[in-house]
């Protein structure tokens, strides 16, 4: 069923109803989970972030919510956008562990059938992180040609 688009009949609203909410996703090393979206939806979590959640169902009928409370996943889920109808793949490649096992990073291969990233630049120089200014590329002092070579090398199309 496609987001903001009026259920046909009510049926299809009972039914949903009926289902109640798809049993959470939790994968271990190697799981992978591929299926149609069919949901999107989001919570706050416990350090008052957003979490993306993605409802997938398999092509068995069942239905799975996948919550992307994990950085990595959630970094590329939002890059992404998966929407409604269209395929994802999930996987759980690995855990790093950081810090001499204070800290973990949850790994994880995100794919959309048919597409990647809308627009790959658009977070690139940017940060969140506090005081964080953004800088422009360094100049180099050296000029990269010759100014008599460059008068004989006039024909570069830019």
């Amino acid at each position: 069923m496609q987001e903001n688009q009026p259920y046909s009949n009510l049926q299809d609203v009972q039914k949903e109803i009926d289902e109640g909410f798809a049993e959470g996703w939790r994968p271990e090393v190697g799981d992978m989970i591929v299926g149609v979206v069919t949901d999107i939806s989001s919570y706050e979590g416990k350090f008052q972030d957003i979490v993306p959640v993605i409802t997938i169902e398999r092509d068995d009928g069942t239905k799975v919510a996948v919550h992307c409370y994990h950085t990595v996943l959630k970094n590329r889920i939002l890059e992404l956008k998966p929407n409604i109808g269209e395929t994802i793949g999930i996987k759980k490649t690995e855990i790093k562990e950081l810090e001499e096992g204070k800290r973990s990073i949850h790994i994880y291969n995100v794919k959309v059938k048919g597409r990647g990233i809308a627009d790959p630049y658009a977070n690139m120089g940017t940060s969140t992180r506090p005081g964080f200014r953004e800088q422009a590329p360094p100049q180099s002092k050296t000029p990269l040609v010759d100014s008599a070579e460059a008068e004989e090398d006039d024909d570069i199309p830019f």
